[in-house]
């Protein structure tokens, strides 16, 4: 009997299937480990769209978004950011907009520390 992805059980808990066990085994997350998780992927979203925003107005020639602004939302969404300048080659020319690849590597490093006792059983 197989367990559905991410579904809630009676004690608020989120089944995610553990294939290192045969049987349908799963491996439970805690509520909050969900809305962490939604709420990252909105900050990333959010860094996007402010590095969008911004290529915009440099087409448009208005005032733009300031560079500190751009580095402390790639800052906090790396994935966003990166995104954002590879999609619409923006500030991928500036040395400092490199400090990007930096904060990526320090959030999957995060990332992937909380994901060990999951991925450990």
């Amino acid at each position: 009997m197989e367990k559905e992805f991410l579904a809630g059980d009676k004690y608020g808990l989120f089944c995610i299937p553990d294939i290192s066990v045969p049987g349908g085994n799963c491996m439970t997350i805690p509520d909050t480990t969900l809305l962490h998780l939604v709420l990252y992927v909105v900050l990333n979203i959010f860094s996007f769209l402010t590095f969008a925003d911004d290529k915009l107005k440099a087409k448009n020639n208005s005032w733009r978004t300031s560079e500190k602004r751009l580095l402390i939302y790639a800052f906090v969404g790396p994935f966003g950011a990166l995104a954002g300048m590879k999609l619409l080659r923006h500030k991928t020319q500036k040395l400092k907009f490199k400090i990007v690849y930096i904060f990526l590597l320090l959030h999957i490093l995060v990332i992937g520390y909380y994901l060990m006792p999951f991925l450990n059983g």
